[in-house]
């Protein structure tokens, strides 16, 4: 398992409940895209901000109470820019990527849910847990987490790595998807990867997990060893795949990303075994 996953959270999640009332700073959201000065700061002080938009508490961070407002308009908001969330995750600290990746989440989920799927009406906060509820009866929505596998598979000094349509030009990744209803997380790794190389795995190992707000996935990365079949590539997921050397692998993903956390574990695994 990766050390760093172990350490605890840079922030500490806050309710109504927690007795947390007045805010200290604020994350801004418009469309989904973080709001920040034109020097990129993104912490905001000033509660004038966002009157009149949606504001719920988010988390104690560094000492200091932070409130989540998503803005109907950021008109009156002066010299500002819009960030996306990918490109502010990229651009921050660990402890900022957490934070960012949280708020994030969180966003998408407002944004997504805001009337009962059962009667239609508004939904209303619950007073007492983060979570919407309706006038209706219907039973709470939660925030939505979407359990997803992500597996690096090997085979000697090599590694097997695919070409979604969606990455940019040039890179490579391991293998990933969401699990589907009535397996178990083994299962969905073993499918994901019959559908999307042909191949078959053994020796599956769990390596570690990380929240992926792209929009809500829980992503849980595994390592497995090649057992047979030839790569076949779907197609539609998968534009291409291939075994790549360690000595000579392609554009490879963020190192945000579990993904390359997988294949960089590896590299280091396969090196201390070698010296």
């Amino acid at each position: 398992m990766f050390a760093h996953l172990m350490d605890n959270l840079a922030y500490q999640p806050i309710w109504y409940t927690d007795n947390y009332i007045e805010a200290d700073r604020y994350l801004l959201f418009y469309q989904q895209q973080l709001v920040a000065t034109e020097s990129q700061q993104w912490l905001w002080p000033s509660k004038d901000l966002v009157n009149h938009q949606t504001v719920v508490p988010l988390a104690r961070y560094q000492d200091q109470t932070l409130f989540l407002a998503t803005l109907d308009s950021i008109e009156t908001v002066e010299s500002v820019q819009l960030i996306g969330l990918r490109r502010a995750m990229l651009a921050a600290t660990t402890n900022e990527r957490q934070l960012l990746g949280y708020a994030g989440h969180l966003v998408g989920w407002m944004e997504q849910h805001q009337y009962c799927g059962r009667c239609a009406r508004p939904l209303q906060w619950h007073p007492i847990v983060r979570a919407k509820q309706c006038e209706c009866g219907a039973p709470p929505l939660y925030p939505a987490i979407s359990p997803c596998i992500i597996v690096l598979i090997t085979r000697g000094d090599q590694v097997l790595l695919a070409r979604s349509p969606r990455f940019p030009e040039g890179v490579f990744s391991t293998i990933a998807g969401f699990i589907e209803p009535g397996e178990t997380i083994e299962h969905g790794v073993i499918r994901e990867v019959a559908e999307e190389v042909g191949i078959t795995i053994k020796n599956l190992q769990y390596k570690g997990s990380q929240p992926w707000p792209f929009p809500h996935s829980l992503m849980i990365g595994f390592h497995a060893e090649y057992d047979s079949g030839e790569i076949e590539v779907d197609g539609d997921e998968i534009e291409a795949a291939d075994w790549f050397n360690l000595n000579d692998l392609p554009i490879l993903p963020s190192p945000m990303s579990i993904a390359r956390w997988l294949i960089d574990d590896y590299i280091k695994e396969s090196y201390n075994q070698s010296s």
